[in-house]
């Protein structure tokens, strides 16, 4: 997810391409990938949450983004799906303002603690 969002502030459409799935890629270009994030002021990002080891086929990044736009501080909370693909991580989809996880939940990462405890600590 670093990457990616790395990727989009640096215009590097080439490598936005390569890590997303074909299944959902859809018409996007490399060139119009990397003209996304060029007029945007990125102010950060922060992982809520991942989930997903090198050896799972599958994986959760649950992310915020702040950015600038015409003036003003907007908040992007994604929490998007990645799929192994040729032996890469890639993007696959992702759900915008996800619902919000209980604190008494038990923690989407996998650990076996529940989410206060665990990756709402961090």
């Amino acid at each position: 997810m670093r990457s990616r969002y790395s990727a989009y502030r640096l215009g590097l459409g080439d490598y936005l391409v390569r890590s997303w799935h074909p299944d959902t890629l859809g018409c996007l270009t490399a060139d119009e990938l990397a003209t996304t994030g060029l007029d945007t002021d990125w102010l950060g990002l922060t992982i809520v949450f991942a989930r997903g080891t090198p050896d799972d086929e599958e994986g959760e990044v649950e992310f915020k983004v702040r950015y600038r736009e015409n003036g003003r501080v907007v908040l992007l909370h994604e929490r998007s799906r990645f799929l192994r693909h040729q032996e890469h991580w890639v993007y696959h989809s992702g759900q915008f303002n996800p619902p919000k996880i209980g604190a008494n939940q038990p923690c989407p990462c996998g650990g076996d603690k529940k989410y206060k405890q665990c990756c709402a600590r961090r």
